[in-house]
């Protein structure tokens, strides 16, 4: 094995290949790496704590647990239990898991499973291709590979930026990291490598790649890639949070089985957080293109979704997305991995150059799933031909008073269900509120006429949606 600064007689000054890393299991090394791939942040399900012969299976009988003992010594510090009759309470930590690579081993590196008690003491990576300092890590083999394991009590980490002209101070570190003089000639070394062989380390990932998708291509189903920029992140219920993403594309429309008179006792909802977002917001928002929402799987693991970078282009690995009430929805997995990209990655700036050609074109706003042109069945009669067309974002966003606006939406639900009663019993009014939605929002629209003629024009144009 071969070690890099071996001059050095002090074994805490050493820093093994992840080549050579390889083949010292059960070893505790010091490593230095480039970050190439993120790991969703989760609460694990723990660990025994202050125990030589630990917990490895728990057997579901009935209602209580039956528990086999073997030995399992790296485990005894990341679990608390207690033991009560027919009980076994765990208190977990969070963890993550980073993809490193060096010079010895750029393609498939090895990755590093971090705990902490909470997950603010977890390496939070600015960038893929930044750099990390490991000390005092140790190299464990299972029947899923060899990775590294970051022992809360005993070892430390540091990350450095991993641009060539970047300061040599470390951005984060863990409070048991102490600096060295000899820190600054590995990390610089490792700069001057990432920058002449990225496309050899994967710290820039292949994002033009065909396993990569836009907003306009998801499907149902698991396992898919998503190159997208983070938005926003909101909490949405304690302790559960939600990412807003956006590649400037619009999101296939999808079939909503729904019967029409359903919309009085359980009314088709118009965004999938519990509470909308407030107006300032919306007006940080792109107006054109799909705002994916996207959200942790419905299991018993926490994933940290509030500690990624809002204003981020990321590509997503290991993502399902399926349809909620008739809204595309993202799930992230505890598998599923990230990767930050840089603003000048290529995927990124085509996405940014279309959205902007977007914007200039006079229909440009149109959904793209309407070209050429939308159909003239529901169309309504108006006398501003030429005003150009606005998206419903653009609508929620507005902050005049009273504003007129020309859009392309679909009609999604209407209350009453039929024209025969539209109608007030009460006062006698025509009233009608639809669901509208394009690619970028859902809302409600309120149409009010007081004589049949406008009720007879609306029954003409929501024939073809609702049925005679």
């Amino acid at each position: 094995m071969s070690n890099i600064g071996n001059d050095d007689d002090d074994d805490d000054y050493q820093f093994l290949r992840i080549i050579d890393a390889l083949h010292a299991i059960n070893q505790k090394v010091n490593l230095v790496g480039v970050v190439a791939e993120i790991g969703i942040f989760k609460q694990s399900r723990g660990t025994v704590k202050d125990v030589n012969k630990v917990l490895v299976s728990i057997f579901f009988v009935t209602d209580y647990y039956c528990i086999e003992t073997i030995s399992h010594s790296l485990l005894k510090d990341h679990f608390e239990i207690t033991v009560l009759p027919y009980l076994l309470v765990l208190s977990a930590d969070c963890c993550c898991t980073l993809k490193i690579v060096d010079e010895s081993h750029p393609s498939s590196g090895i990755s590093v499973n971090f705990f902490a008690e909470n997950f603010e003491k977890l390496p939070c990576v600015e960038s893929a291709g930044d750099i990390i300092q490991l000390s005092r890590v140790v190299i464990k083999s299972h029947r899923l590979g060899i990775n590294v394991v970051f022992d809360k009590k005993l070892s430390s980490f540091a990350l450095y930026e991993g641009r060539c002209d970047s300061k040599f101070a470390p951005y984060q570190v863990s409070p048991k990291f102490h600096p060295r003089v000899q820190d600054k000639k590995f990390i610089e070394r490792l700069r001057k490598w990432t920058a002449s062989h990225q496309p050899e380390t994967h710290t820039q990932p292949e994002t033009s790649s065909s396993d990569s998708l836009s907003l306009k291509e998801i499907k149902q189903g698991n396992q898919f890639n998503l190159t997208c920029k983070v938005i926003h992140i909101c909490e949405v219920k304690q302790g559960e949070w939600m990412l807003f993403v956006w590649d400037g594309t619009d999101a296939p429309p999808v079939n909503i089985h729904k019967k029409l008179e359903e919309e009085f006792d359980k009314p088709l909802i118009l965004q999938l957080e519990a509470s909308p977002l407030s107006r300032d917001i919306f007006c940080t928002f792109p107006s054109v293109g799909t705002i994916l929402r996207m959200t942790a799987d419905r299991c018993n693991e926490k994933l940290g979704l509030h500690l990624l970078k809002a204003g981020k282009w990321v590509q997503f690995r290991n993502i399902n997305f399926e349809v909620r009430s008739g809204i595309w929805c993202g799930i992230l997995l505890p598998k599923s991995r990230f990767s930050y990209l840089p603003d000048d990655d290529n995927l990124v700036l085509h996405s940014q150059r279309t959205y902007n050609e977007r914007l200039k074109h006079k229909w440009g706003r149109m959904p793209l799933s309407t070209f050429p042109w939308p159909s003239y069945v529901t169309e309504t009669n108006h006398d501003h031909k030429d005003v150009s067309f606005h998206t419903l974002m653009e609508v929620l966003s507005s902050r005049e008073a009273t504003a007129k606006f020309r859009c392309v939406v679909r009609v999604v639900a209407t209350l009453p269900d039929r024209p025969e009663n539209f109608r007030s019993s009460s006062c006698g009014t025509y009233r009608i509120r639809l669901t509208l939605e394009d690619p970028t929002a859902r809302i409600h629209a309120y149409l009010y006429a007081e004589d049949a003629w406008c009720s007879e024009a609306l029954y003409i144009y929501l024939v073809p949606i609702i049925g005679p």
